[in-house]
């Protein structure tokens, strides 16, 4: 394999584990703010609160009745695999979101393996619509696919 190829890897995936430590980083100030508190709820303004919501599932909840260390197989499973597509690819795009993907992978199974759930705290809400509680590593792993879309839908027709 290519000598700068391995380096790009290299960077990637040291970018994915920067967006993970950054994830638990906030994951773990949140809660010490909230629970110096003694509170589950704490308004920042009006539509959005921070707002302790263990995630037994994934996305939006989904799934949640599948027992943790399942879903734990499945999930590291399925970060290796996008570990050995990163390694894979030359694209940039496509390596970017695959380090978003990773990093925000990698922050909500280590909640797994601590708390048997991921913590989701971020709250927005309109009225009384609220949209499904999420955490920075939600965040990374959204951008990330609509990343790799773009990589694959758009990009590669450009080719």
């Amino acid at each position: 394999m290519h000598r700068q190829h391995v380096q790009r890897f290299g960077w990637h995936l040291g970018a994915a584990l920067l967006i993970a430590l950054a994830d638990i980083w906030l994951k773990t100030e949140i809660m010490s703010f909230l629970f110096s508190r003694e509170t589950s709820f704490y308004p920042l303004f009006n539509g959005f609160n921070l707002n302790v919501v263990w995630n037994t599932g994934v996305s939006f909840g989904l799934f949640r009745l599948v027992p943790p260390a399942v879903l734990l197989t499945i999930t590291g499973g399925f970060v290796v695999g996008l570990v050995v597509w990163l390694y894979k690819t030359d694209k940039g795009c496509e390596r970017w979101a695959l380090s978003l993907i990773i990093g925000g992978a990698l922050g909500n199974i280590r909640d797994r393996v601590l708390y048997g759930a991921v913590f989701d705290f971020l709250d927005f809400y309109v009225g009384s619509y609220h949209w499904p509680a999420f955490n920075l590593a939600d965040s990374c792993i959204v951008v990330g696919v609509l990343l790799l879309l773009y990589s694959q839908l758009v990009l590669k027709k450009r080719v």
